[in-house]
């Protein structure tokens, strides 16, 4: 005889050949053709409404630029990375002024690479635009799928938007 477990709205959350143990009173005593276990055992899917079509939709949209914008940074380690809106900063001050004292921790980070200053200030500003123009097409763009989606009146439109095009290379 099998065992189920129930939650307090009376789902079933659990089977059981035996139940353990440490748990014994929490476990329900069944027969198998219960429609209980039946139901826990072989779930019916969700009949898809519109809405969750979209939602289900839009979330592998969302998980697709998430993979794009980590796939930009790989390689980078978050220490790193939190430093760079300083350094951009630094940057762009020194550019302005030509002053080194304007940039104390890319004048450091620059000496001990052995490039000059002006070299490290441009690369970081071309980097950081780059990025930005980067991720602005990448959010840009899911905003765009999200937006069509959101539009269609059928399931399977929803079901079947190929959202693979668009996004910045």
């Amino acid at each position: 005889m099998p065992y189920i477990r129930q939650d307090e709205d009376g789902r079933t959350i659990g089977y059981a050949i035996a139940p353990p143990s440490a748990e014994v009173e929490w476990w329900i005593r069944v027969d198998e053709d219960d429609l209980r276990v039946t139901a826990y055992l072989n779930p019916t899917e969700p009949i898809t409404t519109l809405e969750r079509a979209i939602a289900q939709t839009q979330t592998a949209i969302q998980n697709h630029a998430l993979f794009l914008l980590e796939a930009a940074v790989e390689g980078y380690s978050s220490v790193e990375r939190d430093t760079w809106f300083g350094k951009e900063s630094e940057a762009i001050k020194y550019k302005a002024s030509n002053d080194p004292n304007d940039a104390p921790y890319l004048s450091i980070e620059a000496e001990a690479a052995g490039i000059p200053l002006s070299a490290i200030a441009t690369i970081v500003i071309d980097k950081a635009t780059a990025l930005k123009l980067y991720t602005s097409y990448v959010l840009g763009n899911r905003a765009f799928h999200y937006r069509t989606v959101a539009a269609y009146t059928t399931i399977e439109q929803v079901l079947e938007y190929d959202f693979s095009g668009g996004w910045a290379a």
